[in-house]
């Protein structure tokens, strides 16, 4: 295929007759397949005998390769090496899972069984042809090596989104993720957590994600009550529903018996509606039933239930088609929609909206708390085969499960105090919420929707554009079809569930069946990116369109290149691609510099050699482990990149960095190596050294790491850190010193405008921590710079004195209060000190630049750092602020990353949006201020981890709160987490 050229010409069928039944159609296309790498092409197919199997052919040497019966349930795979497939049945309660690897004449290289239940869907074998990657049942993908018993997930675990829970409230996108495993006897059982999950629309990221109850069910319905309380409802035989409040982890039952619920259902009577939810402003909340009125007829209907006065009221119901009628209406019996009227709605504005499944009827516009009638319209449908009766011949009607009806109704959106529209299949329905006589629009021609399959139809919120997404042969559209803008959609890797639009009609938001959210631009259709996010995380990846991501330090870690078969992970590529705010960025209209494709070479390698005279090696989880009772250890990093050179070597000693990025080492003429040899002093305990290399193309090498166990002989070596909620947290050293140096800067030189809370910031700040500080620390040495004192001498000053003090077990914070700003010469982020006195060359010469931090933070010993920068930009253009926001946050997330340092900063942020008279501080710092007074505590600590979480989520909120613009604070945190606080 590669070269163009005719491998074979030759009639197969003359060569299998004597072996085989050929049928005289030829070839079953069904189970035709042509694994192309392999050099094979594989089919369903009778030997003379009878059997049924797969037979495959080999394309080179033009004769059969290998057949494999059917009787164990094989599945054939495309190996991806040549001359090689994968095989794998399916498991039963007799048989367990087997996989092996077939060679030419029916040679079985190799066969293994895989112990658990999950069972292979899409498997693919490595060069070498002991490791295959597989994606199971689970969701989940694994790499098994078949010389050994042992399957391993990757790190990208995706949230396994339940579509049929995705509801938007205002700019936020809330759905539910339940993990699941499956049994032998192909039953669901449920062995994860349940999150619920809030998106933020207008940053395409993860703002929360809740962890709730674990019951077995099918799914899981949410209605998030308050800040903290949710009613659950659990789709099993009991269909249970329960009270839960998120901050105490208290369910109690929710039992009303005037409810008749029936979660499970095969079939969803109203799926345009969720099946529990929550009207805006107004204390109540609605389920979906299917039951039977007071004449034992079967309805499906809305019920209005009061929180406060706990009465329900039916809202709406409709009744379901009986006997002959059901035969006349409907030639499929398997259709979803068997109520005589569809029902939509429109949450934000507390509106219904239904309609008769007929050719004609009526379009009703209803209040969802009253249920009263504020508008309507009559139709008919204009097709003269449905009027006449032909129904199977009529074009123009819905082919997505609900086929023979010409009006599924799919949208209702109040347009203004006076209108409602109503999206319709050919038609959008103008009502006038006063009672008046509205109007209709044509949106489609019948003929539009035949030979298409799932269609489906969205609207923007004017109901100005109107787009189709469908099925044609097995290509995925989605394609405005009504509205002033043409265009289709790109990247669609998966059908679409649903679309949603920005409040501004800007941004289009579609929800994926592979469990993505991807974004476009809703006036050029121009694809930003996808959002990822992960199981029983609050961890997310956006992925631009060009290979930019941003995202949370754990998310990069989770979501992988495949480079061959090698499995690349984007932090790998952490600093070439990593672009803070990418999503606001794009929308904002900034442009990038062309991202050049991705073609990695291979990962570098490294590798770490120990020496002691006296050593003793053990493994300790797949570690090595050695003794030391010297206290003095040499440490040699030796690296190796393969068809590149190595550009830098880093060694990380218990997550901070030991030495200075070194960039530029020689390279041979194949791969290229190096090694770098270290003398480093151990603390007593554990010594965990973690080293990495990167190549040219600035891709990291997978870390090698060791664990050195300095034993004083005064007591015995402790584990590293200690485990909350699965993250280490180091312990403090009570006799270390903490190092605190805290800047304000309220006065500027020349033309740079003065602040007003930066020096009280920055004295509530050092008052705060020097009190705190003392539950975990004895010793507290603070430098208090601000104003005129705090020029680039004067922070230099104390930063030099700590490089000459500072011991390992010590811990070091520094916080700046203040300008910070982007040099647009040199792109690089500045702290501006008292004595800079323009945005240029004062700037360089005397602005703190990120580089020097880096400098500061690898050369001051104490291996716990944490640098708090509440340093705002300059006003002006928001696009311009996005983006100098943007490259801050990028040069404060590389400068962590590579120092094994934890850095906070107050980022997208002004002085107008910071600084509230109220609060007499900047936002930033009181919420940081109420942070350490307790506000932050988990298990009576306050950690550094505990304090960036809370930022996150509390300056949004306080920004808000006071009519500010958006301020979203940026965290990096690459050493290990440690308290800065005991609360008693």
């Amino acid at each position: 295929m590669d070269e163009k050229k005719e491998i074979i010409k030759s009639n197969v069928h003359e060569q299998l007759k004597d072996n085989y039944k050929i049928d005289t159609e030829g070839f079953n296309r069904h189970y035709f397949q042509v694994p192309f790498s392999s050099g094979l092409f594989s089919l369903q197919i009778h030997t003379v005998k009878g059997s049924l199997g797969f037979l495959a052919w080999d394309v080179y040497d033009n004769k059969e390769f290998a057949f494999l019966p059917l009787d164990k349930n094989y599945k054939v795979h495309d190996s991806y090496v040549k001359g090689r497939f994968l095989f794998a049945n399916k498991s039963s309660r007799y048989d367990k899972q087997e996989v092996g690897i077939l060679e030419r004449g029916n040679k079985i290289a190799k066969k293994v069984n895989i112990t658990g239940s999950n069972e292979i869907k899409v498997a693919a074998l490595s060069k070498n042809g002991n490791t295959i990657i597989y994606s199971g049942e689970d969701q989940k993908l694994y790499k098994y090596d078949l010389e050994k018993p042992i399957q391993n997930p990757l790190p990208a675990v995706a949230a396994n989104v339940a579509l049929a829970s995705v509801t938007r409230k205002n700019d936020d996108l809330i759905f539910n993720s339940i993990s699941r495993k499956y049994d032998k006897g192909e039953t669901i059982n449920f062995e994860s957590e349940n999150v619920n999950y809030i998106v933020d629309l207008m940053r395409m990221a993860v703002k929360t994600a809740d962890t709730l109850p674990i019951k077995q069910a099918k799914s899981l319905y949410t209605v998030r009550l308050n800040k903290d309380s949710f009613l659950l409802a659990y789709s099993n035989p009991n269909d249970e529903r329960f009270m839960y409040n998120v901050r105490t982890r208290k369910t109690v039952p929710f039992q009303n018996k005037s409810l008749p619920i029936t979660l499970n259902s095969t079939w969803r009577s109203f799926p345009k509606i969720p099946a529990i939810f929550a009207a805006k402003g107004s204390g109540n909340f609605f389920i979906t039933e299917d039951g039977t009125d007071n004449k034992g007829r079967d309805i499906a209907g809305l019920v209005k239930y009061n929180l406060n006065t706990k009465q329900s009221t039916r809202i709406f119901s409709t009744g379901y088609f009986q006997g002959d009628e059901w035969e006349q209406r409907v030639n499929d019996m398997n259709n979803r929609a068997r109520v005589e009227n569809a029902l939509v709605m429109d949450q934000e504005n507390n509106l219904l909206a239904s309609a008769e499944f007929y050719y004609k009827g009526t379009v009703r516009v209803m209040d969802l708390n009253t249920g009263k009638t504020l508008g309507q319209r009559s139709f008919v449908y204009d097709s003269a085969a449905y009027a006449k009766g032909n129904t199977t011949g009529a074009s123009g009607i819905i082919q997505e499960g609900i086929q023979n009806y010409p009006y599924y109704i799919t949208q209702v959106k109040k347009i203004n105090d006076h209108t409602a529209r109503v999206l319709a299949m050919e038609k959008i329905f103008e009502i006038d919420l006063n009672g008046g006589a509205g109007k209709e629009m044509q949106i489609a021609q019948p003929q539009y929707f035949s030979q298409k399959r799932n269609i489906k139809l969205f609207a923007n919120n004017k109901m100005e554009t109107v787009i189709s997404t469908y099925q044609t042969g097995n290509r995925l559209v989605a394609e405005t079809i009504y509205g002033p803008y043409q265009y289709k959609l790109t990247h669609l890797a998966s059908p679409i569930n649903s679309i949603e639009f920005s409040k501004n009609d800007s941004i289009l938001y579609t929800v994926n069946e592979n469990k993505t959210f991807s974004a476009y631009n809703a006036i050029t259709g121009f694809y930003y990116g996808t959002l990822y996010t992960f199981e029983n995380s609050s961890d997310w990846v956006f992925m631009g369109v060009d290979g930019r991501f941003d995202g949370t330090k754990d998310g990069m870690n989770r979501l992988y290149y495949l480079n061959g078969r090698e499995v690349v992970s984007i932090d790998k590529v952490f600093e070439k691609y990593y672009t803070p705010n990418l999503f606001q960025r794009l929308t904002a209209g900034e442009g990038f510099e062309p991202v050049p494709d991705i073609d990695f070479k291979p990962k570098p390698r490294t590798n770490i050699l120990y020496a002691e005279v006296k050593r003793n090696l053990e493994v300790e989880d797949d570690k090595p482990t050695y003794s030391n009772t010297s206290g003095i250890a040499e440490i040699t990093v030796n690296a190796t990149a393969p068809e590149d050179k190595v550009d830098e070597i880093r060694l990380f000693h218990n997550g901070k960095a030991v030495n200075l990025a070194t960039r530029g080492l020689f390279v041979t003429d194949a791969d290229g190596t190096d090694s770098k040899k270290y003398t480093i002093n151990l603390l007593p305990g554990a010594n965990n050294f973690r080293a990495i290399a990167l190549n040219s193309q600035r891709t990291e090498s997978e870390p090698d790491e060791i664990l050195v166990n300095y034993q004083t002989g005064i007591v015995p070596a402790p584990k590293p850190g200690g485990n909350t909620n699965g993250t280490v947290i180091d312990p403090v050293d009570k006799n270390a010193t903490m190092h605190l140096v805290v800047v304000g800067v309220n006065a500027y030189k020349g033309k740079i405008k003065p602040l007003g809370y930066a020096v009280p910031d920055a004295t509530a700040f050092k008052d705060e921590i020097e009190k705190d500080a003392r539950s975990v620390i004895s010793n507290v040495k603070s430098y208090f710079i601000t104003d005129a004192n705090a020029d680039k001498s004067g922070i230099v000053h104390a930063f030099n004195d700590i490089k000459k003090n500072a011991k390992p077990q010590d811990v070091f914070v520094f916080y700046y209060a203040g300008h910070g700003y982007i040099h647009p010469g040199n792109k690089e982020f500045y702290l501006v000190s008292a004595d800079v006195e323009d945005g240029n060359e004062s700037l360089l010469k005397n602005g703190v630049a990120a580089k020097e931090l880096q400098s500061f933070a690898v050369e001051i010993a104490a291996q716990k750092q944490v640098f708090i920068l509440d340093a705002c930009q300059s006003a002006g253009a928001f696009e311009q602020m996005l983006k100098h926001d943007g490259e801050q946050q990028k040069a404060l997330a590389v400068v962590s990353r590579s120092t094994g340092t934890h850095w906070m900063a107050a980022s997208g942020s002004t002085e107008t949006a910071k600084e509230f008279g109220e609060l007499g501080h900047g936002a930033f710092t009181y919420t940081l201020l109420q942070a350490l007074k307790g506000q932050a505590a988990a298990n009576k600590m306050i950690t550094v981890n505990g304090l960036k979480n809370f930022l996150q989520v509390q300056v949004p909120e306080l920004i808000k709160k006071y009519g500010g613009g958006a301020q979203y604070p940026a965290s990096y945190g690459f050493g290990n987490d440690f308290p800065v606080e005991v609360v008693k």
